[in-house]
């Protein structure tokens, strides 16, 4: 496993977090830097469902569109299982889990203290963007997404909350008490390590594994619901084709 983590670079009018992992892929981890929305949503929120407005979030996304080189597209996420193809999401479209083949994108999958991850297969050049909060690793967000892949999984594990900053009930850490160093007992509650979780699950599942030391709740470059709701929404973005020098 290898420990990164993320730089901050200026690319259009935005500033992101560039994650240089397989030729011929552009992945990328959006910041809140560069975009026009206020108040709470400042400034590069890309979420219209947080109530910020819609015109500023679509001058955010067509930001991050000419970074990519073509429309982003996204889903409605529901904290599940469920898997959706690049070339079939629509306006409808509810996924947790987005498919790019080779050529597809740019897509990508929101969070604000939920984790995200790319399942990678770079001997067939298929990806698997992840939004994966504890409703997600519990239903098994990271195996569902695996099973799209071949043998080769590289798995990049994105930005999430902190242990510290996440606390939760008993109905939430009974999910994970298997998990070695997940939880942190805090009086009648828990502090969840969800990254922890993921980076678990994920070694039974990943032949490599990437994983980031940016924490949502304590990088200021970072939207973060627990550390200040509401807020805007980041994203991790995907191509399957050589768009921008990240170097």
């Amino acid at each position: 496993m290898r420990v990164v983590e993320l730089t901050p670079t200026l690319e259009g009018d935005l500033t992101v977090y560039p994650l240089d992992v397989v030729d011929g892929l552009t992945l990328l981890h959006t910041t809140r830097q560069g975009g026009v929305s206020v108040g709470p949503y400042a400034f590069a929120n890309l979420g219209y469902h947080v109530h910020d407005d819609s015109a500023a979030v679509d001058d955010n996304r067509r930001r991050l569109s000419t970074v990519m080189g073509g429309d982003v597209r996204s889903v409605s996420q529901v904290h599940g299982r469920h898997v959706v193809r690049y070339a079939a999401i629509d306006a409808e479209s509810e996924a947790d889990i987005i498919v790019l083949d080779d050529g597809d994108g740019p897509a990508m999958v929101m969070s604000a203290d939920c984790l995200t991850a790319a399942l990678i297969d770079r001997r067939r050049r298929r990806l698997a963007l992840v939004h994966a909060g504890w409703r997600g690793l519990a239903v098994g967000a990271l195996r569902a997404a695996r099973e799209q892949l071949g043998d080769d999984c590289l798995a990049v594990v994105g930005p999430a909350i902190s242990q510290a900053g996440y606390q939760v009930g008993p109905e939430v850490a009974e999910h994970f008490a298997h998990v070695p160093g997940a939880l942190v007992a805090d009086g009648d509650r828990f502090r969840l390590d969800i990254t922890t979780v993921a980076l678990c699950q994920l070694s039974d599942l990943a032949t490599d594994i990437i994983t980031v030391t940016n924490r949502t709740d304590t990088d200021t470059l970072l939207f973060s619901d627990r550390r200040q709701r509401p807020c805007g929404r980041h994203a991790l973005v995907a191509a399957w084709r050589s768009t921008m020098d990240l170097s």
